[in-house]
């Protein structure tokens, strides 16, 4: 048990590691927000998907940024171009939500029905995990390479 327990206590202190956890916690936060927004504009007042999906994004998004730069990514800067890269990111996996999720819902009248939330937990992992890659090593990159504890 002790080895494990070594071993689990010195991959958490590695960057890649911590950033990782800490960015999967700040993406549970946003993915309930971005779901809650969901589900409940499609299930209860039976809003289009696709703009309970982009309200759903949009406020994640904006949670998401604000945790992931202050305690993620310990980012300290104060300039316009961090949050343009970060819009801009998150703009690009808005895209390719939205293409899932039409797919998704294309499946489903053509004899594939998929329950939206079920497509929506497949859709919101594939864009997590892009939007790590593309925070940690573009929006934040600089940010990264000194993370404090």
């Amino acid at each position: 048990m002790g080895i494990i327990r070594t071993h689990a206590h010195k991959a958490l202190h590695k960057p890649v590691i911590r950033q990782g956890y800490r960015f999967l916690i700040i993406g549970a936060a946003s993915t309930v927000i971005n779901m809650g927004v969901f589900n409940f504009m499609v299930l209860r007042i039976h809003t289009s998907s696709i703009l309970s999906s982009i309200l759903g994004y949009i406020l994640g998004f904006l949670f998401g940024y604000l945790f992931n730069k202050s305690w993620t990514f310990s980012s300290k800067k104060k300039n316009i171009s961090e949050p343009l890269t970060y819009f801009s990111l998150y703009f690009v996996t808005l895209l390719v939500n939205m293409g899932l999720v039409f797919f998704f819902e294309w499946l489903s009248t053509h004899d594939l029905w998929i329950h939206p939330t079920v497509y929506y937990i497949v859709v919101t992992a594939i864009t997590t995990l892009l939007n790590f890659v593309g925070c940690k090593y573009v929006v934040f990159r600089y940010s990264s390479l000194t993370l404090s504890a």
